[in-house]
């Protein structure tokens, strides 16, 4: 689950989560990653090999 500061990160970066909540929203961004990343053209740098996991895309959304 979210903390505060990861719910306040998605509701400035999603202003329409499409009737999606804020784990929801992560699980998405998990689940979509290497797809994202492909149609971008991006060869993103994972740590250790391993893509992205719920909590890494949650720290994400962190403010400072």
């Amino acid at each position: 689950m979210p903390g505060p500061g990861a719910r306040d990160g998605l509701r400035k970066c999603f202003v329409d989560p499409g009737g999606l909540n804020e784990p929801e929203l992560i699980r998405r961004m998990v689940d979509l990653q290497e797809k994202e990343f492909e149609r971008l053209g991006l060869n993103f740098q994972s740590l250790w090999g391993a893509p992205s996991q719920l909590i890494d895309c949650q720290n994400l959304f962190l403010r400072s």
